[in-house]
């Protein structure tokens, strides 16, 4: 370990001495500690003996002014006197170097002896050494953006695949690498973050457009060693892209014709990247894959929207209610009525392709299928209201003896419709389970629905207003 000891004499009768000493090394954060010690030491002779409180004492490591006070002193019992000690952390260079300049001050005030100031430099131990970025590039590796005329600095927000590689590299003391930083590169030799990238080779999409900027890199060891920005930089420019977007909906076309009607709606890039144009009378691929519900998605989408169905308006695109499918009930496009069904949307330009949600095509509805033995129907209605109905009724028990039985009456009224029977009947209350419904009928006049039942419970009666039976009723129109 580093030590260093400098001693000036104030005037014959006294000297002031700085002792750093370097403590520890950690390599893991590239730095020392060192201790500080400033002493007053009294000649042989006398009349240097106490001051009160008003004497400077200054201590500056490594630019840091660490003490800088009023003191007083007393020699009367000692020659030597400790006026400041403590410890400071010191980071080294990146190559593990440090040397640091060293400062203790002492004046007497009250005496007049003067002042002094023993400083000098101290070489800290050599720690491990920061890697070296020989030559390093950056690229683009999107498939995509390849070969289509686009200048190799250029890249694309949102879509670029820049690779950033550490081509050749120096490392010291067996270490290797851990990971590199790229910056922007700013006015003044500063510089912004741009991302940390763990692996070399890496691959990052830039987010922003419109940039022009010179890109650098710092390299990190797996021994926290951290090298200085390359002697080379690129320059990157970044241009926009509109990530292409989807909204789709679809439905049958009539409930049993075979077919489904398809809209979407959504943007596109509407302009240049290198020699491939998007803009002026351009329109996105759109291609859309169905299939039934029990059966496997499709990898691929086998069917292509007509360019002529696909209206296009400054960077947007849609189709509405376009009819897909076929009438016919052996074509293989044929969407059964019988079956539900699954479609998937996708659109896509020169770049990338976007798929839009999945959609349900329910079974179709038939309102009047013919059969050999019979013709059924969804719905028969006689004047806009249904042929049958049921509607429900709540009738009280009424006060019933125990083991009694009782007929409850319903006087029905139900203009147009004619009774046909009940259909149900249940009880509530709190005392339903004393009730035992055994019997309900429509009289034979279809004016009264009959109920009979029995109250069950051997010594508690039925209490007005407390039970009630709920009777349904069926109807059939006049």
């Amino acid at each position: 370990m580093a030590t260093f000891k400098k001693t000036m004499s104030g005037d014959s009768r006294y000297s002031v001495s700085l002792i750093v000493n370097e403590t520890s090394t950690d390599i893991s954060t590239n730095s020392s500690v060192v201790s500080y010690t400033l002493q007053a030491t009294k000649s042989s002779g006398s009349g240097f003996y106490t001051s009160s409180a008003n004497n400077p004492i200054k201590v500056t490591i490594d630019g840091i002014v660490i003490i800088n006070k009023k003191i007083a002193y007393d020699f009367r019992n000692v020659t030597t006197l400790t006026l400041a000690t403590g410890t400071i952390p010191i980071e080294h260079e990146n190559d593990g170097t440090k040397t640091i300049q060293c400062s203790g001050y002492f004046k007497d005030a009250n005496n007049s002896l003067g002042s002094a100031t023993a400083s000098g430099s101290l070489e800290l131990s050599q720690l491990h050494k920061a890697p070296e970025i020989n030559n390093w590039q950056i690229s683009e590796v999107n498939p995509s953006l390849l070969n289509i005329g686009k200048p190799s600095n250029v890249f694309v927000k949102d879509l670029s695949q820049i690779e950033v590689e550490i081509t050749n590299a120096t490392y010291y003391d067996d270490a290797v690498f851990s990971r590199m930083t790229l910056y922007e590169e700013l006015d003044n030799d500063e510089y912004k973050k741009i991302t940390d990238l763990s692996t070399n080779p890496a691959i990052y999409t830039p987010t922003q457009s419109g940039l022009d900027y010179y890109a650098n890199i710092i390299l990190y060891d797996n021994k926290n060693g951290r090298s200085d920005f390359s002697d080379g930089a690129y320059r990157i420019i970044t241009i926009d892209y509109a990530n292409l977007t989807i909204n789709s909906s679809a439905k049958r076309e009539g409930q049993t014709s075979g077919q489904v009607s398809i809209s979407c709606n959504g943007s596109y890039f509407n302009g240049t990247i290198g020699n491939v144009n998007q803009g002026n009378s351009y329109k996105p691929t759109i291609k859309y894959k169905y299939w039934e519900i029990t059966d496997t998605e499709p990898l691929t989408y086998s069917n292509i929207v007509n360019p002529n169905d696909i209206s296009i308006s400054n960077g947007t695109f849609s189709i509405n209610s376009l009819n897909i499918g076929s009438t016919t009930e052996t074509d293989v496009n044929y969407f059964n009525p019988e079956n539900a069904y699954k479609i998937k949307l996708q659109v896509s330009d020169n770049f990338t392709e976007l798929e839009g949600n999945e959609l349900l095509i329910s079974v179709g509805e038939p309102t009047w299928t013919e059969f050999k033995d019979r013709v059924d129907f969804k719905k028969i209605t006689i004047g806009n209201e249904p042929i049958i109905i049921t509607d429900n009724y709540k009738e009280y028990t009424g006060a019933v003896a125990s083991g009694s039985n009782e007929t409850l009456t319903y006087n029905i009224v139900k203009a147009g419709y004619t009774p046909f029977g009940i259909v149900g009947v249940y009880c509530s209350g709190s005392r339903t389970s004393y009730v035992n419904i055994y019997a309900f009928y429509i009289t034979e006049d279809k004016t009264e629905a009959k109920v009979i039942f029995k109250n069950t419970n051997d010594t508690n009666p039925l209490i007005a207003n407390d039970s009630q039976i709920r009777i349904f009723i069926a109807y059939i129109k006049n």
